[in-house]
């Protein structure tokens, strides 16, 4: 039987396309970040998806609490959830494949799990929606670092695809110990300090798990999470398993330290126990 691997497309855009780089430059970001103590096993991770030398000091704090976890509470399946920033997608699209590649190397695909999740309604392998999006890739160099030996499903979620996928992960943790790490940036803007203001706002009522709160901020015009579907589906799925409250670890902006903040993106690291 043939192997099917799949490639990372964002090696030299998004990230490094030198592996021994990459993995220094990540493993740099995770171990850089000074996370508190967790208690309790992380059911979903909110990490960004900026190049990395913009985001990746933030997404470090999301991916050194996973890996700081006790072996114990360490997810069988790390399920990677992002968007598609360019195309109209209906429901969630799942990669197939045995395992996708980034510079540091290949990794892993859940393949079990992902049929699982194909099972259930509105949710279905789709490749074609994978190929050139980065918002669940830019997540992968961190799970390779973090968690090496965790397989990992990788969706996308569009429109209608937040209630669907998080019905199906509460069917697949009775299988085994699931981790989403849902993949969004938060606010975009030229204006600095609204950036901040808003996205103080916005990881206040995440911490809440206040997800009608959330949505009631967001709009196409005013998104102040860019990946608010996968969000929503990871917030519905760590409510529906006894999540009440959410730790913020990291809040950031891409304008930090600098005199030009003509365009600002914010980026948060948030975690979710039971």
């Amino acid at each position: 039987m043939s192997t099917q691997i799949r490639q990372a497309v964002g090696a030299g855009r998004w990230f490094d396309s030198n592996g021994a780089s990459l993995k220094r430059e990540v493993e740099g970001y995770i171990n850089s970040a000074a996370v508190p103590e967790i208690s309790g096993r992380i059911v979903v991770g909110l990490a960004p998806h900026a190049g990395f030398r913009y985001s990746g000091p933030t997404a470090g704090f999301t991916f050194r609490a996973l890996r700081d976890q006790p072996e114990s509470m360490k997810p069988d399946v790390l399920v990677i959830a992002g968007f598609p920033h360019h195309a109209s997608l209906r429901g969630c699209a799942v990669m197939d494949g045995d395992a996708i590649e980034t510079p540091i190397g290949r990794h892993p695909i859940d393949m079990e799990s992902a049929t699982f999740l194909c099972s259930f309604p509105s949710i279905e392998f789709a490749y074609k929606y994978h190929n050139g999006e980065h918002s669940a890739e830019n997540e992968i160099p961190f799970a390779q670092c973090a968690l090496p030996g965790v397989p990992i499903v990788v969706v996308l979620v569009g429109d209608e695809g937040s209630v669907p996928l998080a019905n199906a992960l509460i069917e697949l943790n009775k299988k085994k110990k699931v981790c989403v790490v849902c993949s969004t940036d938060m606010l975009h803007d030229e204006d600095y300090d609204k950036v901040y203001k808003v996205d103080a706002n916005t990881l206040e009522l995440t911490e809440k798990m206040d997800i009608e709160g959330l949505k009631k901020k967001w709009s196409y015009d005013h998104q102040i999470y860019c990946g608010m579907k996968p969000v929503m589906a990871g917030m519905l799925f760590a409510k529906a398993l006894g999540c009440t409250k959410s730790t913020i670890l990291k809040h950031a902006c891409s304008g930090d330290g600098k005199e030009d903040r003509s365009y600002n993106v914010g980026y948060g690291s948030v975690v979710m126990t039971i």
